[in-house]
């Protein structure tokens, strides 16, 4: 290839296999988009001549693993997406070389396992995309390395086990600079008191596409900086427990502070006599706590109890 080529260049929507050889001679390039390629793997150094590269994109190839070869010298890499691959293992070391990446976008793609080694050096980072993978746990020092996070994308993916254990340590507790953080379609039923914890400088949350039942006192009171909470559920139990959440989303009501809360979508599924209520509808005498409360209760411990025998 000749060494006249721009800054930046596209070469989405070809056939394209990459190698060693293939972009010699382009030391000055600086942006690459290598989208709907046929690029199945990052052979070891394939990189390793562009030296001023910031931007890379290799999105919907068939990419399946990565390794600190593979992005091999790409020292002055800012933004790297990998997204519609089919990406299920990252070597431990892969970002070795790649320690001044501000956006990593991972998403739509086969992990299953993400531990706290899989970010390990980034702590330039500032937006992480993990979004529709297929992650179920993530230890409470998954983000040890990237305590700069601003954005975190996990929506579909399956997390439900680390927001609802209450024994659970807070996995998110290290991201007090975290502005926005995307949990919609993880399956969550219930948000605990200390799950969300450590998030202080939280601006936006997306609880939707989640059939939340209940939301336990003060899980959103660290968050003093929250404008939009976006979330959507027929399914709340209405009663003692909610009244709580019922007087926070009054108060966001009546802010001054441009907060955005769909106050709407708020809905009882339980008990019977208050099925389709809205949450903001009722009176605090309406959520009372009986027999209905005790059963809630014994479920719960069954669910825990499930938890522990499954863990």
């Amino acid at each position: 290839m000749s060494n006249d080529w721009p800054f930046c260049s596209s070469l989405n929507n070809n056939h394209l296999e990459i190698n060693w050889s293939t972009f010699r001679g382009l030391s000055s390039l600086q942006k690459l988009f290598l989208k709907s390629n046929n690029i199945r793997t990052l052979q070891d150094g394939v990189f390793y001549v562009m030296h001023a590269i910031e931007t890379i994109e290799l999105d919907h190839n068939g990419i399946t693993s990565l390794s600190r070869q593979g992005l091999y010298n790409l020292t002055k890499l800012h933004h790297l997406s990998l997204s519609n691959n089919s990406i299920s293992r990252i070597e431990s070391d892969t970002w070795e070389f790649t320690q001044s990446l501000i956006s990593l976008d991972l998403s739509h793609n086969n992990i299953s396992e993400f531990k706290p080694q899989h970010l390990d050096c980034l702590k330039r980072l500032r937006h992480l995309n993990l979004g529709h993978n297929k992650i179920q746990y993530l230890a409470d020092n998954t983000f040890d390395c990237v305590k700069n996070l601003e954005d975190l994308n996990l929506r579909r993916n399956k997390l439900a086990w680390i927001i609802e254990d209450p024994g659970a340590t807070p996995a998110f507790k290290v991201l007090r600079k975290l502005k926005k953080l995307d949990l919609y379609g993880n399956n969550l039923k219930q948000i605990m008191s200390k799950s969300l914890s450590g998030l202080g400088s939280l601006e936006s949350l997306n609880l939707g596409g989640n059939a939340l039942a209940t939301v336990q006192a003060g899980a959103f009171d660290h968050m003093p900086h929250l404008q939009k909470l976006s979330f959507k559920s027929l399914n709340f139990i209405c009663d003692c427990e909610l009244i709580w959440f019922q007087r926070w989303l009054r108060h966001y009501k009546q802010s001054s502070n441009g907060a955005q809360v769909q106050l709407e979508n708020a809905v009882c599924g339980y008990p019977e006599e208050l099925f389709d209520h809205q949450l903001l509808a009722l009176s605090s005498n309406d959520l009372t706590c009986g027999e209905f409360h005790q059963i809630k209760q014994d479920n719960a411990k069954i669910f825990i109890l499930l938890l522990f025998l499954i863990f």
